[in-house]
């Protein structure tokens, strides 16, 4: 993924940000990217940071990250992943089991002054594309497996 976003010789400089949650109490506030928007102040110029919202699974657009001047790059291609009872890393010793990866789409921000940020901007591996819209989905709490409407 580091690689896959601005290079080789940059791939030190990407992190990824994600688990965004945001309680149903705050929801429709802003808080959401009032939480990204000061995170990302916080960090060090030259700093490509990458999220993904989870399209192909959950029904989420990025709203978040359009709010918080986020590229756009475009959707992941769904793919399949050796099955695991937990995290990804961890796959079972059975490694003929496979595991559907949605499609996600892939935001990218860039960190530093205007002048870091072109030059950081040339490095992208990705086109940039328009904002995706649609409605988006939430978790309902009450149960993780599940979604309901926005």
């Amino acid at each position: 993924m580091c690689i896959g976003i601005a290079g080789k010789e940059n791939k030190s400089k990407v992190l990824e940000l994600n688990r965004l949650i945001i309680l149903p109490e705050y929801n429709g506030e802003n808080y959401a990217s009032y939480l990204v928007g000061h995170s990302l102040k916080m960090l060090p110029n030259e700093t490509y940071i990458v999220s993904y919202a989870d399209w192909g699974g959950w029904g989420h657009i990025g709203y978040v990250y359009q709010a918080t001047n986020f590229l756009y790059t475009g959707m992941t291609k769904e793919r399949t992943d050796k099955y695991s009872d937990g995290h990804s890393r961890h796959y079972a010793k059975n490694e003929t089991r496979r595991q559907i990866r949605t499609a996600k789409h892939r935001y990218v921000y860039l960190v530093g002054d205007k002048r870091t940020r072109r030059e950081m901007y040339k490095q992208l591996n990705y086109q940039v594309e328009p904002y995706p819209k649609g409605t988006t989905r939430h978790y309902d709490i009450s149960n993780p497996k599940g979604v309901e409407d926005a």
